[in-house]
């Protein structure tokens, strides 16, 4: 027994031995297999991500097909209900054609009977007895009886309803942008909300300076001269803003204080003396008029602000102390923004003496002009010698010549910032004078580094590159030192005759300047033939005034967004011109006039259609001069501290967040970060493969706001890394760049600015320029989706309040989790607003086909000179 318990130990060594060995063998096959097995697993997983995204995908477009198939059957239901009363409608109207033609006859029938009477032998009988003649009584016995025959209902067939007049039949449009419907359409006047909701101000202005005011403050504006004791008492303000307001359809404050500003009764001087007892600062804004009338009341209050320094200056020789602010025209960005009108831009507006005389009452329909008076007949003003003018040249009689800063001379053209300047070398003639007045610039124009030349012949710079636009420089003061409200872009007046509160000598850099090649001339040197334009000319809408006598001001801010064009007349209101301006609406300055007589009206008419026809170019002068403009809010702040009150409101600032993979990525994002001229407060790169020490030492060289870097541990995605810097950010805003893509130098500057004009969570850009390197095109993404409540935003062009960003989260995708994120926000009703399409190129590596499908072909050209304005 032992013997054999032996041996089995033996063997069962052997066996063990042998196990052993063979495990040995297929150690190296099993592991190749777990790295087989965990590569199978990842591509599970990463399918898996992609079938799950594909599935919210899918859900989302069978919700959108469901919410369409709901609105097909709504739509038929109507159209069937529709059809049921169409044939009711004809059936009672061809009964009552029936019983129409039955009263014709029996009317007729009557009147036959009426006629057979009288003409029976014994009628007449009766008529000759009663004449007493004997003879004739014989003849009216002889004479025949005419009788016509008896009327027949068949002559009488009811009148057949009347064919419906023709409809035109509707071309079906090619495929548009694929981006969804705007949330809302048109602009509304918002309830909301306030700078400084802590300060209380009681208010005597006009109803264009209530709306100006309206969200800087809580503003009381419902008392008169008879209850304003109960109003200090019940609101208890901290300050009295009075304006000189001047009678007319725009007096605030229901006109009851009129009497008391005019300075014939002391109402006014019995509220002032009661501030002062209670302790309540007084400030005077004299808006306008002369200074003389404002001066007897305007001594009783503690300050006083005049619109320029010019007016401050003589306020102080009249007041005899310093106690005098200025307080330019400016711009509430709440009410003059670009949210465009229900209706859209149709109307061709006339604001001043744009016109003399009156207009025909065919115009302009009939002063049309044809393909052959159009290339014969240049338009109003012009244009300066460019590429098919001979440098050096003088231009022909009736050319417009801008100048800014020098008031106009003798026989010379009135200043036109709209206009632009001769090349190098030309001389311009003095006294060249223009029938109509409408400045055109032309290709080659070159805009001077201070706005255009004099009349005088200055030498301009070189011209710029073609499609460049020279973008504004920093607003500046005048030579008497006064704040200039703005300069003026897209065609106005730098110029004085853009009336008070703008002076020549305030231009500002590229004033009025027009990209080269906005309106092309023709081989003779005059504006291009309209047939040039393949016959797609805009039909010229009936010229009216812009401001009525009996409008309202919330009329006037729809008017504002109504226009298509502008013409401002010489003595255009500058208040109105800087609205019309922040409202993003295109103005044409006119240097006179327009004569009524056939021959002005065909040039101004062929002008303005050449305007419009160059829609991209107008966009562009339109939105530098929405650049230009200045808001009412940050020149209120030394106001109010001046008058002894705090002025505290938020200034959101911006954090900036971004993902970089490599050094090159980390360049181009520094460099875009430091040309802009708004620069964000914080800086957050989640940094992949490269060192945090080394990349936040080439980020503090650039920035000099706070940094914060963070390197990823493992690879991730973009939409993961851009989530991971959203949580590391504390700014009121932040702001998503990618390194791929190109920032103007304003691309902050002017988002920023929409979040004091719309009500948005988040702001971005639908509409913007992309660059395909490969191929060298230029495409226009979603053409038409500027200044839209619209959630189809550029992941890289979002800046968005922090809370609900944080909130919504970043998806974790890679190239389209903006999609992902817009389809969040519509799901969750987050108001995303489209702004323009400026200062950002978008540059994939290839066009896909959710690009292609969204955008038009610009041309096989750099975007830069289209984009960065």
């Amino acid at each position: 027994m032992v013997g054999h318990i032996a041996k089995f130990e033996m063997v069962g060594g052997d066996l063990g031995v042998f196990c052993l060995d063979g495990f040995r063998g297929h150690g190296d096959g099993m592991s190749e297999e777990l790295e087989s097995t965990r590569r199978a697993l990842e591509a599970a997983v990463a399918a898996a991500s992609g079938a799950a995204e594909l599935t919210r995908l899918l859900a989302d477009y069978q919700e959108r097909l469901a919410a369409a198939a709901a609105s097909e059957a709504e739509a038929l239901t109507r159209l069937k209900e529709t059809e049921a009363r169409l044939k009711s409608v004809e059936r009672q109207a061809t009964q009552l054609a029936k019983n129409l033609a039955e009263q014709k006859y029996q009317t007729e029938v009557a009147l036959w009977r009426l006629e057979s009477v009288q003409e029976s032998r014994w009628s007449k009988l009766g008529d000759a007895i009663h004449t007493k003649k004997p003879g004739e009584v014989a003849r009216t016995l002889r004479s025949p009886i005419n009788k016509r025959p008896a009327p027949k209902r068949s002559d009488f067939a009811p009148t057949p309803l009347a064919a419906p007049p023709p409809v035109e039949s509707v071309v079906p449009t090619t495929a548009g942008p694929a981006v969804s419907a705007p949330l809302a359409e048109g602009f509304v006047v918002p309830k909301g909300p306030l700078t400084r909701p802590y300060l209380t101000v009681a208010a005597i202005v006009d109803r264009r300076s209530e709306a100006l005011f309206r969200y800087e403050w809580r503003q009381v504006t419902n008392f008169g001269p008879d209850n304003w004791e109960a109003m200090l008492d019940q609101h208890r303000p901290h300050l009295l803003f009075v304006e000189s307001v001047k009678p007319g359809p725009l007096q605030g404050n229901g006109g009851r204080w009129l009497e008391e500003l005019a300075g014939r009764t002391r109402g006014l001087r019995d509220l002032v003396e009661e501030c002062g007892r209670r302790g309540i600062r007084t400030v005077f804004w004299h808006s306008g008029g002369p200074v003389s009338a404002s001066v007897p009341m305007a001594s009783y209050f503690d300050h006083v602000l005049a619109t320029s320094e010019a007016r401050a200056r003589e306020w102080r020789a009249a007041l005899r102390h310093d106690r005098v602010a200025v307080l330019p025209v400016a711009t509430q960005p709440r009410v003059h923004n670009q949210i465009p009108a229900a209706e859209g831009r149709k109307a061709i507006a006339l604001l001043g003496t744009a016109v003399q005389g009156t207009l025909p009452a065919d115009f302009p329909k009939s002063y049309l002009p044809t393909p052959t008076t159009a290339a014969a007949t240049p338009s109003a003003g012009a244009t300066a010698p460019g590429a098919n003018q001979t440098a050096g040249a003088p231009p022909s009689v009736g050319a417009v010549v801008p100048t800014t800063g020098a008031a106009p001379t003798a026989g010379a053209v009135s200043p036109s910032a709209g206009a632009v300047t001769p090349s190098a070398g030309a001389a311009p003639s003095v006294g060249a004078v223009p029938s109509v007045g409408v400045a055109v610039p032309a290709v080659g124009a070159t805009p001077s580094p201070g706005g255009p030349t004099a009349v005088t012949g200055q030498t301009a710079p070189a011209p710029l590159r073609e499609g460049q636009v020279p973008h504004p420089g920093p607003n500046k003061t005048s030579d008497e030192g006064g704040h200039q409200p703005g300069a003026a872009y897209g065609g106005i007046s730098s110029g004085t005759a853009g009336g008070a509160g703008r002076t020549g000598s305030s231009a500002v850099p590229g004033a009025g300047a027009a990209r080269p090649g906005v309106r092309k001339t023709a081989d003779e040197g005059g504006p291009r033939p309209l047939s040039a334009y393949g016959g797609d000319v805009p039909v010229v809408a009936p010229w009216g005034p812009l401001i009525t006598s009996k409008a309202t001001y919330d009329d006037l801010l729809t008017a504002y967004r109504s226009a298509a064009l502008v013409l401002a007349g010489p003595d255009a209101d500058a208040r109105t011109i800087e609205e019309l301006s922040a409202c993003g609406t295109p103005i044409m300055q006119l240097a006179a006039p327009i004569a009524t007589d056939e021959e002005s009206l065909r040039r101004a008419l062929a002008s303005v259609q050449e305007y419009l026809v160059a829609e991209d170019q107008s966009a562009a002068e339109a939105h530098l001069a929405w650049r230009a403009t200045i808001s009412v809010t940050p020149l209120l702040d030394p106001i109010i501290a001046t008058a002894g009150l705090p002025s505290i409101r938020n200034a959101a600032s911006i954090a900036a967040i971004t993902a970089v993979s490599d050094p090159t990525e980390l360049d181009r994002v520094l460099a875009q970060l430091h040309r802009q001229a708004h620069a964000p407060g914080q800086l957050v790169i989640v940094a992949e493969g490269m060192d945090a020490a080394t990349v936040e030492k080439s980020a503090r060289a650039v920035h000099r706001g706070d940094v914060i870097v963070r390197e990823t541990g493992a690879p991730a995605t973009r939409g993961a890394a851009l989530d991971r810097a959203l949580r590391l950010a504390d700014g009121d805003l932040v702001a998503v760049l990618d390194p791929r893509d190109l920032y103007g130098e304003y691309y902050l500057a002017d988002l920023v600015r929409y979040f004091a004009a719309v009500d948005a969570e988040i702001i971005g850009k639908s509409s913007y320029y992309a660059h395909i390197p490969g191929t060298g095109a230029t495409l226009l993404r979603g053409p038409g989706t500027e200044h839209r409540f619209l959630p189809e935003l550029a992941g890289a062009t979002l800046l968005a309040r922090r809370p609900t960003l944080t909130d919504l989260g970043i998806p974790d995708v890679s190239d389209e989790w903006d999609e992902t994120l817009m389809r969040q926000c519509r799901t969750d009703g987050i108001r995303v607003y489209s702004a323009d399409r400026y200062s950002y190129v978008r540059v994939p590596p290839a066009a896909n086909e959710r690009l292609l499908s969204s955008s038009h072909l610009q041309g096989y050209t750099p975007a830069e000179p289209l984009a960065m304005i």
